[in-house]
């Protein structure tokens, strides 16, 4: 797909005007407000490249806003994404199914999404940090 940008646009504009298409196939809340939630979700084979994976970020950043910690296993296939247990004697199953995961955790300051280029490589072949390591602390005179 060919993609123009018009005069005075950026490449970051574009990606927007162009989000990646999310599917959320489970969702697992903590006990306490501060847990964080837990997401499943799928997404299109094709979107696996870095600048796809940025975007997809962004939008789980912006669009769960409201949460402290976001934790996200990204699957290739809605099918696996709804069926596949994360837990128990089908973890091992869940893990080679999954191509990629998406951690923030704005109470610490980080945030970050590994993924795998190609299925059957590692989840974690592809590693982008989104966010600083540490919060940052108060300068104190």
């Amino acid at each position: 797909m060919a993609l123009l940008l018009a005069a005075g646009a950026t490449a970051s504009a574009a990606m927007q005007a162009n989000p990646v298409s999310y599917k959320i196939a489970r969702t697992l809340h903590g006990i306490k407000e501060t847990d964080g939630i837990f997401l499943v979700i799928s997404i299109a084979p094709e979107d696996f490249t870095r600048d796809r994976m940025t975007q997809l970020a962004k939008q789980i950043n912006h669009d769960f806003a409201d949460r402290p910690k976001v934790a996200v296993s990204i699957f290739d296939n809605e099918t696996v994404a709804k069926n596949v247990v994360p837990a128990g004697s089908h973890y091992v199953d869940f893990k080679a199914a999954e191509r990629g995961v998406y951690h923030l955790d704005r109470t610490k300051g980080s945030e970050y999404i590994h993924f795998s280029s190609k299925r059957g490589r590692p989840s974690n072949e592809i590693k982008i940090n989104l966010g600083r390591t540490r919060p940052k602390r108060k300068k104190t005179n």
